[in-house]
C-alpha cells in the first residue's frame, strides 16, 4: 500500500520512497513537506497510525508527489487529479477588479486582496483549483499577449457588501451558541449593473478558511460536496 502524505511526518520515522521539497532549497528527507510511503501488508486487518507536523501558510506552489501506476508507467495522476492533456496550452495573465486592485499574479496566484474581498472562490488558486475563473481562462484558447483580464467587480462596493454580509448573518443568527446549524448557514449577495449585465459584486458566506492548501480542499470537496468552501454560491 502507497500512503502519500504532506507535512512531515513525525512518528514513526518512515523510510520514504519519494520526496518532495520547496523549491530552490538542497533537498532530504529531514527537510521534505511531501512524502511517499510504501508498506508491505500481511494477511488480516492493519492499522497504520502516523504523526505528521503540518505545513504552515498557504503555499500553492507545493502540490505534492506524483502518483504513477506501475502496470502503466506511461500514466500519471497529479495529487488534486488535475492531470491534463499534453497539447493543452496554459496562457499566463493577472486578473484585476474594474477599480484596478490586482486578484492574481502572472500564474494565477491570489494576492492578499483575494482573500480580503472574499473572491478566493471565483479566482481560484491559479490552475490548481478546477473550473475556478483563472483555470478555466488559462484554457480557454486566449490570444497570446493578453497581460491582465479586468474584472466588471469594483472592489470597494465588494468589500462594503462582504462587511454589510457578514453583519447580518451574525444579527439574524446571534445565539450561535445554541444553533445547531451554525456551520451550514449559508449565503450570496449579487449585485448587478441593470443597464449593461455587468457583475459588480459577488459576496458569500461562509469564506474559505485561511491557512488551507488546495490538496485539503480537494479532499474536503470528494467527501462533503455540498459545503466545498470553493464552491461560489455568489
Amino acid at each position: 500500500m502507497t500512503i502519500q502524505v504532506i507535512g512531515s511526518p513525525v512518528s514513526p520515522k518512515p523510510k520514504p520512497e519519494n520526496y518532495y521539497c520547496p523549491p530552490n532549497e538542497s533537498c532530504s528527507s529531514e527537510k521534505a513537506t511531501a512524502y511517499e510511503l510504501t508498506y508491505k501488508l500481511k494477511k488480516g486487518r492493519t492499522q497504520i497510525t502516523i504523526q505528521v507536523t503540518p505545513i504552515k501558510g498557504k503555499d500553492t506552489s507545493i502540490e505534492g508527489l506524483c502518483i504513477r501506476k506501475k502496470d502503466k508507467p506511461s500514466q500519471t495522476f497529479a495529487w488534486m487529479n488535475l492531470h491534463r492533456r499534453a497539447q493543452s496550452v496554459h496562457r499566463r495573465f493577472k486578473i484585476s477588479t474594474s477599480d484596478n486592485v490586482n486578484l492574481t499574479n502572472e500564474d494565477g496566484e491570489p494576492t492578499p486582496e483575494t482573500e480580503k474581498l472574499g473572491l478566493l472562490p471565483l479566482v481560484g488558486m491559479g490552475r490548481k483549483t478546477p473550473m475556478a475563473l483563472y483555470d478555466v481562462l488559462s484554457r480557454s484558447g486566449l490570444p497570446a499577449g493578453i497581460a491582465e483580464i479586468r474584472l466588471t467587480i469594483d472592489s470597494k462596493m465588494q468589500e462594503a457588501a462582504r462587511n454589510i454580509l457578514t453583519i447580518k448573518i451574525n444579527q439574524f443568527w446571534s445565539n450561535t451558541g445554541q444553533d445547531p446549524y451554525k456551520y451550514d448557514r449559508r449565503a450570496a449577495v449579487v449585485i448587478l449593473d441593470a443597464d449593461t449585465g455587468a457583475i459588480l459584486v459577488a459576496v458569500q458566506h461562509p469564506i474559505p478558511p485561511e491557512n488551507v492548501h488546495p490538496w485539503d480542499i480537494a479532499s474536503f470537496r470528494k467527501i462533503y460536496h455540498e459545503k466545498d468552501p470553493m464552491l461560489m454560491r455568489a
